[in-house]
C-alpha cells in the first residue's frame, strides 16, 4: 500500500502557511531521543537526566526551527521573483516550500535556490558565535547543544549545495547551464544527467571506504548521501531525460532555442474594466472563450472568468473590474522567454493561453497551444 502524506497547517509567517507533515512527528522524537541519550552525555557527561531530555526536546524543536528557516530563505527570494509561496512543509526528510510555478530566467532561479543556503550559513555562524562567546564558559551541556545547532545548519547549507538534482545546487547548476544553453529543457535534462553521475560516484567512493575499512564514518555518511541524491533524481520526473525538445532548430552545429516573440498571436481578444458584465459575456459567447483578459491602453488589469460573471444577477450594472480576478506571474510571459518555460505556464495556468507582455510590461499578445 502506497503512503499518502498528510499535513496539517500550524501557523503563518508572513502570510505563508506552514504545515507539519505527520511524518515529522516520527522524526522529531528520534532526533529528542539521540541528543538526549547518545550525543550530550558523550559530550557533556554527568548531567542530570531531566537536563539532557529538555535540552534534546529544545535543539530539536530549534533544528526544525532551522529547516523552516532555510525554506523561509527560498519563500523570500520567490517572493522578489513574483512568485507566490503555496505552503511550506516540514516532514521527515526536512523541508519543503512549495513554489506556484518555477522561476522565468536562470538569473532568478538562481537567486532562489542560493536563498535557503545563505540562511543555513547565517544560523551556522549564529549559533557557532553563540556558542563559543556567550556559552562555552556558562554551561558544557548547553555549549554542545549550541554548538551541535551551528554543525547542524553547516551540514544542511553544505549538503543542499551539492550539485544534485533537484537540491538547491542541482538548481544552481541548471541556472548556470540555462544561462548559456537558454533552454530550460536542456539545463534540466543536462543537470539530471550529471546529478545521476555524481550521485553513482558518492555511492562507488562510499562502498570502497567501507568495504577497504578506510574510514567505516565517512565511508558511511557519503554512501548515504547518494543513496539520498539518487532518490531525490528518481523522485523528479525522469521523461524529460528521454522527450527532445520540440522547440530547437540546428543552426551552425549549436542549438538555437527558439523564443516567445517568434510565435506570439497578436489576435488577442479582450475587454476594458469598464465595461458592463452583459458586453463582456455576449464577446466571450461569440468568441467562445471561459475567461477574457481585461486590457487598458495595453496594460494588463485582470482575467475575467465566465463563470464568476454568470454568477451575477446585476449584469447591466456591474462592470468587468469589479469581478475580475487579479493578475499574477502565471497569467504572463514576457517576449525574451524561451519557448520552453513558456509552455509550463501555459501548460500550468488553467487558462489554455498566455499573455505576452514587452520590456515595458504592454500587452503585445497571446501564447495559445495552436500557435506555440
Amino acid at each position: 500500500m502506497k503512503y499518502k502524506s498528510q499535513k496539517v497547517e500550524i501557523f503563518r509567517i508572513w502570510g505563508i502557511p506552514v504545515c507539519l507533515d505527520y511524518s515529522w512527528f516520527a522524526i522529531f522524537f528520534a532526533y529528542s531521543w539521540t541528543i538526549a541519550v547518545i550525543y550530550l552525555p558523550s559530550t557533556a557527561p554527568k548531567m542530570p537526566k531531566p537536563l539532557y531530555w529538555g535540552l534534546g526536546i529544545v535543539t530539536s524543536l530549534l533544528v526544525f526551527f532551522s529547516i523552516l528557516a532555510h525554506e523561509l530563505g527560498h519563500s523570500l527570494a520567490a517572493r522578489q521573483e513574483q512568485i507566490k509561496i503555496n505552503n511550506i512543509t516540514l516532514h521527515i526528510f526536512g523541508g519543503l516550500a512549495s513554489l506556484e510555478h518555477e522561476p522565468k530566467t536562470p538569473l532568478a532561479e538562481l537567486r532562489v535556490a542560493i536563498a535557503g543556503p545563505i540562511a543555513s550559513f547565517i544560523l551556522a555562524l549564529f549559533f557557532y558565535l553563540l556558542a563559543e562567546v556567550l556559552l562555552k564558559s556558562f554551561s558544557p551541556v548547553v555549549y554542545q547543544a549550541i554548538l551541535h545547532l551551528g554543525t547542524f545548519n553547516f551540514l544542511v547549507a553544505c549538503f543542499n549545495l551539492l550539485p544534485g538534482f533537484p537540491l538547491d545546487g542541482g538548481r544552481v547548476l541548471r541556472a548556470i547551464l540555462w544561462s548559456f544553453d537558454k533552454s530550460y529543457e536542456n539545463a534540466t535534462r543536462l543537470t539530471i544527467i550529471f546529478s545521476i553521475f555524481f550521485s553513482v560516484s558518492l555511492v562507488v567512493i562510499g562502498l570502497v571506504n567501507l568495504l577497504g575499512n578506510y574510514n567505516l564514518l565517512v565511508g558511511f555518511w557519503i554512501l548515504l548521501a547518494g543513496f539520498l541524491l539518487l532518490r531525490f533524481v528518481y523522485k523528479t520526473s525522469p521523461e524529460i531525460l528521454f522527450t527532445p525538445s520540440n522547440t530547437q532548430t540546428v543552426t551552425s552545429g549549436t542549438f538555437k532555442q527558439k523564443l516567445v516573440k517568434e510565435f506570439v498571436n497578436k489576435n488577442l481578444v479582450s475587454i476594458t474594466p469598464n465595461l458592463t458584465i452583459s458586453q463582456a459575456l455576449k464577446i466571450c459567447q461569440t468568441h467562445s472563450l471561459k475567461t477574457i483578459a481585461v486590457i487598458q491602453a495595453q496594460q494588463l488589469h485582470g482575467i475575467l472568468f465566465v463563470t464568476d460573471a454568470e454568477k451575477l444577477t446585476d449584469q447591466n450594472t456591474t462592470l468587468a473590474y469589479q469581478v475580475m480576478r487579479p493578475v499574477t506571474p502565471k497569467h504572463f510571459v514576457t517576449l525574451d522567454l524561451s519557448m520552453d518555460q513558456a509552455k509550463i505556464e501555459l501548460n500550468n495556468n488553467g487558462l489554455g493561453y498566455v499573455l505576452v507582455i514587452d520590456s515595458n510590461s504592454l500587452v503585445v499578445g497571446f501564447l495559445s497551444g495552436d500557435n506555440s
